[in-house]
């Protein structure tokens, strides 16, 4: 796999050193695993010069994001912005106050604006997660010979409301490139937000590449279990619930349903929590992990910050992966874990499209009752040639090598 990463790597680069598109701008979460992904795999290895506007609201979160930048060779831009910004939006809502903050927010635009053209045009601005208010900051930057991109992420667009992607839509229709990483988003995307209005973007479906599947690939023939320092016996079957804290992953029907299993079963059960982001309310993670340890389960949490190597570790320990969330796309999570060979078990109303196209092994539930003979089945036998079978088939779909081409090639396209 390396061999061919480095050969992607350098086509890319040898493409980008005809050309004169040097200058990025993205404008999302430093510290989030994929935009750093996005920088180390594609952008950096292709020379671009990468400037990132994240917003940093805290001393703590401020100091995290400048070393990450330091790591990544960045710039870190207008730190200060979001936040001022969002006191200013807080300050309209007062009668009294509002006139005085409308014009300190459009003094503070105009500065931000001259701010951004004395430091030269970019090449490209290419917005990560969307919301109106980075859609409409992102256009500051928009210069004559700048290309407009923004990329639809999944909850971003899936739990908006008709009103918030309406918003969207004011910034969006005049981009250069919209896209998604999934096909259920792709049809969320024209059925949502376009319907069918002219829009000046172009849309394409390019996927992100996982660095959690490099890890992955370091570890995978590790014969020792371990989650959290702590070693899992061969016998022990671990069983992930969701992949953060928020509400609609619905742990707590999940652990319902497999409290109905037979006490022996239960012994042998590893229940592991991932609720590392996502947090909305501290009671709701409690209550998740006292009904997960009532009912007899071993159980481990994660509410920290996790590495990659963190992450990858947990993939390739999980046996079973129960995914009852609302809504979703289809996400990296779901991609990592079925590299890893692990099973999964999805919720009927999550119709990945993609897991059909491409024919990917998983159990459907239709009702949470259903969960209970599921895992009993798996316990007893698991279909080992068929996890094998999709641990290939995302591996050639989503190893970053074939990603930072197709993104390489559409940059310069656009």
């Amino acid at each position: 796999m390396r061999d061919a990463e480095s050969y992607i790597e350098r086509f890319i680069i040898e493409i980008l050193k005809q050309s004169k598109l040097k200058r990025v701008l993205v404008l999302g979460d430093l510290d989030n695993a994929y935009i750093k992904g996005f920088i180390t795999r594609f952008l950096k290895p292709c020379g671009f010069v990468v400037d990132v506007k994240t917003d940093m609201n805290t001393f703590e979160r401020r100091s995290k994001c400048e070393k990450i930048a330091k790591e990544l060779g960045v710039k870190i831009i207008e730190r200060n912005e979001l936040v001022i910004t969002k006191k200013l939006n807080s300050l309209q809502k007062n009668k009294i106050i509002k006139p005085i903050a409308t014009a300190l927010k459009g003094a503070l635009y105009f500065f931000y604006s001259v701010q951004s053209k004395c430091r030269g045009g970019y090449d490209f601005v290419h917005v990560h997660y969307l919301y109106y208010e980075v859609l409409r900051h992102a256009w500051r930057y928009k210069t004559a010979n700048c290309k407009m991109i923004a990329s639809w992420w999944g909850s971003d667009l899936l739990r908006k409301s008709d009103n918030e992607l309406e918003k969207c839509w004011r910034y969006l229709k005049d981009f250069d490139l919209v896209t998604t990483d999934s096909i259920d988003l792709e049809k969320a995307y024209f059925d949502r937000v376009v319907k069918n209005r002219n829009a000046n973007a172009v849309y394409k479906r390019l996927y992100l590449g996982s660095e959690v599947a490099d890890s992955i690939n370091l570890q995978i023939n590790n014969t020792d279990r371990i989650l959290k320092g702590k070693t899992i016996d061969k016998d022990k079957v671990v069983i992930a619930i969701g992949y953060n804290a928020s509400k609609a992953q619905q742990h707590l029907k999940v652990v319902d349903a497999l409290s109905d299993l037979d006490l022996e079963l239960k012994k042998k059960i590893v229940v592991v929590l991932q609720m590392t982001y996502g947090i909305e309310d501290s009671q709701y993670l409690e209550s998740v992990v006292t009904q997960a340890r009532n009912a007899g389960f071993e159980t481990v949490l994660y509410d920290t910050y996790l590495s990659n190597e963190e992450v990858a570790n947990i993939r390739i320990v999980t046996d079973i992966f129960i995914n009852a969330q609302t809504t979703d796309a289809f996400c990296s999570t779901i991609k990592e874990y079925m590299y890893a060979k692990t099973a999964l078990i999805n919720a009927s109303w999550l119709e990945y499209i993609e897991l059909k196209e491409w024919n990917l092994y998983t159990l459907v539930f239709d009702e949470f009752s259903e969960i209970k003979g599921i895992v009993e089945a798996l316990v007893k036998e698991k279909d080992t040639n068929r996890l094998e079978k999709n641990r290939e088939i995302i591996g050639n779909k989503f190893g970053w090598e074939g990603c930072a081409q197709k993104w390489c090639e559409t940059y310069g396209e656009i």
